[in-house]
């Protein structure tokens, strides 16, 4: 089976003094984890892709939105997110089940979180709770973005192709997939998310191409490109 390797971000956490670590670590099912409207709870894997028994713990933060220039954080309202388990101990090659549950507000409003998961091997662990110190120990930390959709959800957009824009006018996220003319595949197609407000603008959004919206376990085409393989 093939994974989808987290590559979002890697991050070094210095616990003390210099750290050396493992190029294989964990391996996670998907780097956007996505809440239906319809769920107060999703349930996802992790994979121990190393040599090596280790412990594993997740956190979150929240953040306004994802994407570049920056990410605005914030605390979480107590219980608006839970995780079962928060840590656990996975032999090499093994995989483990945790869920990550929704207790906030019921409304249209959509949003994001940060998912920090950390990975420590087990005699390292062990070490440290015993309380041995004056050693480096190696912990690799990965993130991933949990989208929570809104609880009363609209999935909305308008598209110019004439002037290259489509803007999510809805409350919700989407993926845009634009093919290169009407037969090309996913694979050498132009892919992004667009979030709610903001407008995407590109010459690819022409009539010449093929292109679908993706949201909600959907396939929507839009525009007037190819329209006739559309249907």
């Amino acid at each position: 089976m093939s994974h989808c390797r987290l590559a979002l971000r890697w991050i070094l956490v210095l616990l003390s003094g210099l750290t050396v670590f493992s190029a294989q670590a964990v391996y996670l099912e998907s780097t956007i984890y996505e809440m239906p409207s319809d769920k107060s709870f999703i349930s996802k894997r992790i994979y121990n892709d190393s040599q090596k028994q280790n412990v594993y713990s997740i956190s979150a933060v929240k953040i306004d939105k994802p994407g570049p220039g920056g990410e605005n954080r914030s605390a979480i309202a107590e219980g608006e997110l839970l995780f079962t388990p928060l840590s656990f101990s996975l032999a090499p090659q093994a995989s483990e089940f945790f869920k990550i549950f929704y207790r906030g507000p019921q409304d249209d409003k959509e949003r994001y979180y940060r998912i920090l998961f950390r990975e420590m091997p087990i005699t390292l662990f062990t070490e440290r709770n015993q309380g041995k110190g004056g050693q480096a120990l190696p912990v690799i930390a990965m993130d991933t973005i949990l989208v929570v959709r809104p609880r009363k959800m609209n999935l909305a957009y308008t598209i110019d192709e004439i002037n290259g824009t489509l803007k999510n006018t809805g409350n919700t996220f989407f993926k845009i997939i634009v093919h290169q003319g009407c037969h090309s595949t996913d694979d050498e197609a132009t892919m992004r998310y667009v979030l709610p407000g903001e407008t995407w603008h590109s010459r690819e959004l022409n009539t010449k191409n093929r292109k679908f919206i993706v949201a909600l376990q959907k396939y929507l085409p839009v525009g007037q490109g190819c329209a006739k393989l559309n249907h």
